[in-house]
Formats: C-alpha cells, structure tokens, sequence
C-alpha cells in the first residue's frame, strides 16, 4: 500500500473517532435531566398526570403571588356576575399590604368591575385587588382565606397553608412545588380562569377616577418583547419575594403534549437577573425534546377473551380497544414492556357470570387502564382508560336461552318456595287419598262379612 493511501486511511480514522468525541456529549446530554436554578422544581404531563421532573418537591416554600392562583379559582367559584361593580375601599383592601408592592393602580372610591379585579390579579398581580375581591364576596379578608384553605384540603395540597390572599411573607403562609402543581391542574384545567391567565396584557377601562390604562403580564414567557418569550407558553401567574425568591407556575402545549412547569425558591439576592423564565423554557424543551406522543394501545389489538353464555356456536368472545390509546411516554421506554406498561383489565364477566349472547361487534363489555409501574411495582403513571368492545358477532341459540329462562324462573326464591307448597301439598293430597280409599275399603269388607 502506498504511503500516501496510508496517510489517507489514518486520517479518516482520526476524524471519525474525533467527530464521535464531539458529538458524543450531545447526544447523551439530551437525556440528563435539566439544570436549573430554581431550588423547587415540578414538570407534571397534563395528558397522563405523571411527574416528569421534580426537584425538592416537597420542602416547605413561600408561594408569594403564585398564591393568587388559589385565590382567582375560589372567587371565580363565588362570583355570580362578572359585571357586577364595587366602590373601592382603600384603608380595608391595604389593611395588610407593604407600600410599593404589586397594585393595579385603584384609588379610594373607584368603581371597579369584579372582571377587571381578576384581570387585574391576574396580569399585573395586583395585590389590593385580591382583599378588595375578597371582601367583597366573603364580607372579609379572614373569611374568604378560609376557604382558600378548605379548597386546598379538598384538592388535596396537603402542605399548603395560606393566611392571606396576595402572598406577600408570613411565616405561616406556605406551599410546595408538589401541590403548587396539583392547584395548577386545577386552575389551567378551568376554562373559566384561563382567560385572564392567558393574557399577556388587558387595558382597564376608564373609571370614575383613573383613565384607561394597559396593564402588562408580570410573565415574559408571554411577552414578546421580553427576551424570554415562549410561542407555546398559554398562561401562567409569577411571584416574587426577597423570602419566597423568584417563582413562576405556568402551562406551555406543542404537539398534543401538555405540561405544567412549576419553578420556585430562585434565591433573590444569588441571582442578579431573575432565572425563573429561562428555567421554565429550560424545563419545557427538555420534556418536548423527550418525550412524545406514543400508541399504547393499538386498535383490533386482542386483550382479552371473556366467557360467553347461550351462544351454541362459542363460549367466548374476544375483546378489543374502542379505539387506539395515545399518550405522552418517554422516547426510550419500551411500551411493549408488560411488567412496566401494565393492562389493567376490569370487566363484569367470569366463568359464574358470564356475558350473554346475543352480541355485537362494538358492544362495549369492559374496559382497560394502562399504568407504569416501576420496579417495586408502585404505580408512577396513569396514561389513560378505553372501553373495550366485542370483537365479533355472537347469535344466540334458542334452545339455550329458553333452558336459560326455565332455571333462571326455577332458581327465584319466591318460585322454589311456591313450587315446594305445592309440592308438599301435592305429596298430602295423595297421601289423604291413599288413607281416604283405604278406609272406604275397609268399610266395605267390614258389610260384607256382617251380611
């Protein structure tokens, strides 16, 4: 071989164990989990309800006016008419309020709708909007709180605690990442609630003492000018505190998947520039790059086969998914895998109660749940329910169902109690006729043998 072939081939070989090198970390660095700066962390699938990421979940945080997410899904729950009106009271709505802390600008006496307060709590995080809303519903600041509290059991947000409607610090005001995503379920699932979250920004109308005004989203996820705007962002409620840090619970959709981010406790004073946005972009691309949208459960796939009664030509009848099942699944598990991807089979059938015929292809006869599974077999995902129907057409045999009708009469208590009446009352019949000929009989020998 010619030296300058040589040369060549080492060459080439070189620079592909170079490129490997390279592009090596890459690939593998798509898997690793994202770096953020948040100190509590939770990215929750809306399609399945598993938690795809979490950091310190559970630890105890202040919520600051993430909390408002709490109290926008009790007012809405309160209000019977978004038009209604209130006159502004500035001395009880600022009753437990720091100067300089997130307003929406009303003035003592204004009059303002009850739907511009929400949209006012929602896109510039207006604190006195939130007591004045609550007074006003509840009669009082400590009474509405209340039932943000009794709200946050029901949905079961087990370390919550809240003592005011704004969130501003108290000790004994507090949350956590892990329920901080259980209310947003709660709150983005609600499609009386997600306009004034959605909106990037609203402009009061004139009152009777402030001009119109544009109020701007406290959430540059959704803010296009903000440097940190995410097209696939569709609502969210920030929160920030020199106690609480930099927060921000939000919602972001591409491609039928669905995420809530909950990012919390960015420390204030470690972080010149607030982190909060650029960790929930970090959080969402991470998940759209993967995870995806992937076929659990195929259509015409057979499940199971159920038993099947008064069919001459088959005692059974294989079951089918309605329809196929799709859910977000992570781009390296294996959903074939039936030890982790688990069938869930419930229906009412058995060998004792089997189903009867006749059926029809597409009657539904049960259902099946697919859940992931880890190794100790604790379940850590739900990905969804079908119903499952016939497979195939089943005729009913004459014969068999009119047996069917005669033991199905036979085996009613009342029946069997009336049929053994009558029975014994046969049995007494013929036994008194029996004695009743016996002694006639008698009787006639006993004539003859007197004449």
């Amino acid at each position: 071989m010619k030296k300058s072939n040589l040369l060549k081939i080492v060459c080439g070989l070189l620079a592909a164990m170079m490129l490997m090198v390279c592009f090596a970390p890459f690939a593998f660095a798509e898997v690793e989990e994202p770096s953020i700066k948040a100190n509590n962390a939770m990215l929750v699938s809306l399609n399945t309800g598993a938690t795809i990421y979490a950091k310190n979940p559970d630890e105890r945080i202040h919520p600051a006016s993430t909390t408002k997410l709490m109290t926008m899904a009790v007012a809405i729950d309160l209000i019977k008419d978004l038009k209604e009106t209130i006159t502004f009271d500035k001395d009880a709505s600022y009753a437990d309020l720091v100067i300089g802390s997130s307003n929406m600008g009303l003035k003592e006496g204004e009059v303002v709708s009850l739907e511009d307060l929400m949209y006012g709590i929602a896109v510039s995080s207006a604190n006195e909007g939130t007591n004045a809303l609550a007074i006003h519903l509840c009669g009082s600041i400590e009474a509405f709180v209340q039932q943000m509290n009794a709200q946050a059991k029901k949905w079961g947000m087990k370390n919550t605690h809240f003592v005011n409607t704004h969130g501003l610090t108290d000790e004994n005001h507090y949350t956590t990442a892990a329920d901080m995503a259980i209310l947003a379920q709660k709150v983005f699932a609600d499609s009386r609630l997600m306009p004034y979250l959605s909106a990037s920004s609203y402009t009061l109308p004139e009152s009777n003492m402030n001009p119109s005004r544009t109020l701007i989203t406290t959430n540059q996820l959704m803010r296009m000018n903000s440097g940190n705007y995410y097209k696939y962002c569709e609502a969210g409620k920030t929160g920030t505190t020199s106690a609480a840090g930099y927060n921000l619970v939000s919602v972001a959709k591409y491609k039928g998947m669905e995420y809530i981010a909950v990012a919390m406790n960015a420390s204030y004073t470690e972080n010149t520039v607030n982190p909060i946005f650029e960790d929930s972009i970090t959080l969402y691309k991470w998940a759209f790059n993967n995870y995806s949208i992937r076929t659990l459960l195929p259509e015409n796939i057979s499940v199971q086969e159920i038993p099947v009664a008064l069919c001459a030509k088959s005692d059974y009848v294989m079951l089918v998914p309605k329809e196929k099942l799709e859910a977000v699944v992570a781009d390296g598990a294996d959903v074939e895998d039936r030890e982790q991807f688990v069938w869930q089979v419930e229906t009412e059938y058995n060998a004792e109660n089997p189903a009867h015929a006749p059926i029809q292809t597409g009657d539904v006869l049960g259902k099946v749940t697919i859940v992931e599974k880890d190794e100790a077999g604790k379940v850590i995902a739900n990905y969804g329910t079908m119903e499952l129907v016939a497979g195939s057409d089943l005729e009913r045999s004459a014969i068999l169902y009119y047996l069917h009708l005669i033991k199905t009469f036979f085996s009613n208590i009342i029946v069997r109690i009336i049929s053994i009446v009558i029975i014994l009352a046969i049995i007494a019949y013929i036994i008194f006729m029996i004695w009743q000929n016996n002694t006639r009989r008698r009787r006639r020998i006993a004539r003859r043998i007197r004449f």
